[in-house]
C-alpha cells in the first residue's frame, strides 16, 4: 500500500501561549547542525533542546501554544535581563499524538520546521517513509513501489520482501535544473518487521558527510556547495506501551 502525505506547515513566526495548552510527544530531527541554545515548553518551563545533526532525538512532551502551536524558543539579553523569542514555529493537527519535527536552517536566527504524523498507527512496522526536506523534485522506488515527492512532502509505502528476506532496494533520484534525473540514493536497505525506516533527502552544504565524519581541505568546494544528500534511520516496533 501506497500512501502520500503532506508537510503540513513551515512557519518562522511568533507563537503566543494559551492558557488551554496541550502537550504532544515530539521527536527532534536537525538538518545541517545539531540543535543548541533552543528552548521548548514542559509545562510552564523552558527546557533546554539538545539533538545531534542528522539523527532523531526521544520524545519529549512538549506544551503547545494557542492554535496547537509547537514552538522552538531561543534567548535575548535585554536591559531587563533574559528573555525567550520564538525561533521557529508550526501547527501540529489535532489527530496527531506522537511529532517528528524536522528543523532546517533559516536566516536571522530562525528556522524552518516541517510537522510529520509520528505514531505507529499511521506509519506502522515494516514500511518506509520517505520525506522530501529539498527544494527539488524527488522519486523513490522501494523495491517495485514508486513514488514521487515535490519539495517539502513525504510518501509512505508498505514493503513487500522478496522471499523470506527483510531487505528491499531504496532507489532515490532528482531532477536537475535540466529536467534529467539524478540518482542520490541507491542501497539495499532492511526493513524487518518491527521496524519502520525513514529516509530523509536534504540539500546542505556536506554537513551528512561531515557528520559520517569525512574531512575537507581547507577551500574545497565540495565544503561550501549545497548538494542533494540521503540519509536514512529506523525505529523498532515499542513493546509494553514504550515507544522505544
Amino acid at each position: 500500500m501506497k500512501k502520500i502525505l503532506s508537510l503540513l506547515s513551515i512557519g518562522l513566526f511568533l507563537a503566543p501561549l494559551s492558557q488551554y495548552a496541550q502537550a504532544v510527544a515530539v521527536r527532534f530531527l536537525a538538518i545541517e547542525n545539531s540543535i543548541r541554545d533552543l528552548y521548548i515548553m514542559e509545562g510552564r518551563e523552558f527546557v533546554e533542546l539538545r539533538a545531534g545533526a542528522f539523527a532523531p532525538s526521544g520524545y519529549k512532551e512538549v506544551t503547545l501554544g494557542e492554535n496547537r502551536q509547537l514552538t522552538l524558543y531561543k534567548t535575548i539579553e535585554t536591559e531587563d535581563g533574559l528573555r525567550y523569542e520564538a525561533a521557529a514555529s508550526s501547527s501540529v493537527p489535532s489527530d496527531y499524538s506522537e511529532v517528528l519535527a524536522i528543523i532546517v536552517p533559516g536566516s536571522n536566527g530562525r528556522f524552518g520546521m516541517g510537522i510529520y504524523d509520528d505514531s505507529w498507527n499511521d506509519f506502522p512496522a515494516r514500511s518506509l517513509r520517505v520525506i522530501n526536506v529539498s527544494p527539488v523534485q524527488l522519486a523513490s522506488r522501494i523495491g517495485k513501489q514508486t513514488i514521487q515527492l515535490e519539495p517539502l512532502r513525504a510518501g509512505m509505502v508498505e514493503v513487500e520482501y522478496v522471499g523470506n528476506r527483510p531487505i528491499t532496494n531504496v532507489l532515490t533520484v532528482y531532477k536537475d535544473q535540466g529536467g534529467e534525473w539524478q540518482t542520490v540514493y541507491n542501497q539495499p536497505t532492511a526493513v524487518l518487521p518491527n521496524w519502520r525506516v525513514t529516509g530523509v533527502a536534504v540539500g546542505t552544504r556536506g554537513g551528512l558527510a561531515r557528520a559520517q565524519g569525512a574531512e575537507f581541505e581547507e577551500g574545497d568546494p565540495a565544503a561550501t556547495t549545497t548538494r542533494l544528500e540521503f540519509f536514512t534511520f529506523h525505529d523498532i516496533q515499542p513493546t509494553n506501551g514504550n515507544r522505544y
